[in-house]
């Protein structure tokens, strides 16, 4: 005889699976970055601090900001609203301040060197993702003054900031392909760059289902 789950065991299934999921990208938010880190400060040079700033920044940081709103979130479905969007502005804020110093260092490391500026793929991406960021960072400083329109300027403001982390992400990821191979070898490469996408499509799906519904609000 077929038996059928309740809605109860149902959504106990649906919350585990949402826990599993958050602990998977709090987990490589952590692990990429401190590779990352470890491997370029291994051969240290005013560029080691390129790769690690900016992805403490994006992977780190960024990540965390946007996970603080998941509603199954187990470290802040408790806080107010208020004190979670606080918390959220500080990671920005210090996420912005990381890509701002990664983006100085490789701009000094390069002219040093005379290298051309912008010419991969990865560079450019980085460049786009840089502009983004600043743009999506003034808009939230914004949304902190309670300027007219406000609801619609904090829409604008997660779309641009959600834009920016995609290409973010897709730098991050276009980086490791480039440089990371020497470090530690290209099947750890692909690797670190599957669980890179997974956490970045992770995010953004989850904060696009709370965009339509700001959306739907307006």
């Amino acid at each position: 005889m077929a038996t059928f789950k309740t809605k109860g065991e149902s959504n106990k299934l649906f919350f585990f699976a949402a826990i599993l999921l958050q602990s998977f990208c709090h987990g490589i938010a952590i692990a990429i970055p401190f590779v990352v880190c470890w491997y370029c400060f291994s051969d240290y040079s005013l560029f080691s601090f390129h790769p690690s700033f900016f992805t403490i920044g994006f992977l780190l940081l960024f990540t965390e900001g946007f996970l603080l709103f998941l509603p199954d979130n187990v470290l802040t479905k408790k806080l107010a609203r208020q004190t979670t969007g606080k918390i959220h502005g500080a990671l920005q804020a210090l996420g912005f301040a990381f890509s701002v110093a990664g983006f100085v260092i490789i701009v000094v490391y390069k002219f040093n060197n005379n290298f051309q500026h912008f010419r991969s793929a990865h560079s450019i991406t980085g460049l786009v993702a840089f502009i983004l960021t600043c743009l999506a960072f003034c808009g939230g400083v914004a949304t902190r003054l309670k300027v007219p329109h406000l609801a619609r300027l904090k829409v604008g403001h997660n779309a641009l900031g959600l834009v920016a982390y995609a290409v973010g992400i897709s730098a991050l990821c276009l980086g490791l392909l480039a440089k990371f191979p020497d470090y530690v070898g290209d099947g750890w490469v692909i690797c670190m760059v599957v669980l890179t996408a997974v956490t970045g499509a992770t995010v953004v799906t989850n904060a696009l289902f709370s965009l339509f519904k700001r959306v739907k609000n307006l």
